[in-house]
């Protein structure tokens, strides 16, 4: 994230997250109780093509972030997040949906 803030006089680039690993099963499990679905999901293995090219772990580095005095770094948990966004853009009568 390109970030400027001229009220405290930091300009930058960050990278922004909670700065807690989180994985793909977090994020389905969050989609599917938002929808009130009981999971499903059936595994394949990640094609050998695909292995050097796949990032398996990420993770925000926040230091360079919570450096900066005046910048609040709470962010919305993932369940929350994933739970509006199904609810406000996902189920809407829409006829493309």
């Amino acid at each position: 994230v390109i970030w400027k803030n001229y009220r405290i006089g930091r300009t930058g680039i960050f990278n922004l997250g909670t700065g807690i690993s989180r994985n793909w099963n977090d994020l389905m499990g969050a989609v599917f109780s938002a929808m009130n679905i009981e999971p499903k999901i059936e595994y394949i293995d990640m094609p050998k093509s695909l292995e050097r090219q796949y990032q398996n772990f990420t993770q925000a580095d926040m230091r360079k972030m919570r450096q900066i005095q005046g910048i609040a770094d709470e962010f919305t948990p993932l369940e929350d997040s994933a739970n509006d966004y199904v609810k406000t853009y996902l189920k809407k009568d829409w006829q493309y949906l």
